[in-house]
């Protein structure tokens, strides 16, 4: 977490709970090869593992994006999100 509160920043080390106040982050790292996620105001950064390519990542991450984008649910939330069937 950004202590600024000008963004959101995550890596795929955090505790899960952190990682679950962002249902779009966790669905951004269900891609493989993603290591970091930061989220401002208005634009996400992906970062990837070295050995990872944009190549083949890219389309995975563009549809991740765009299924959040269309299921208008918020990108951050103040408290985690758990359910029964949550996997972490």
């Amino acid at each position: 977490d950004n202590p600024d509160g000008n963004g959101f920043y995550v890596t795929k080390n955090d505790p899960a709970k952190e990682i679950l106040r962002s249902p779009l982050a966790k669905s951004l790292f269900d891609v493989e090869g993603v290591k970091a996620v930061y989220l401002g105001g208005d634009f996400v950064t992906v970062t990837k593992y070295a050995e990872h390519k944009w190549k083949i990542l890219r389309p995975q991450l563009f549809d991740v994006l765009m299924n959040w984008a269309d299921s208008e649910k918020p990108a951050l939330l103040e408290m985690p999100e758990i359910t029964d069937t949550t996997i972490m």
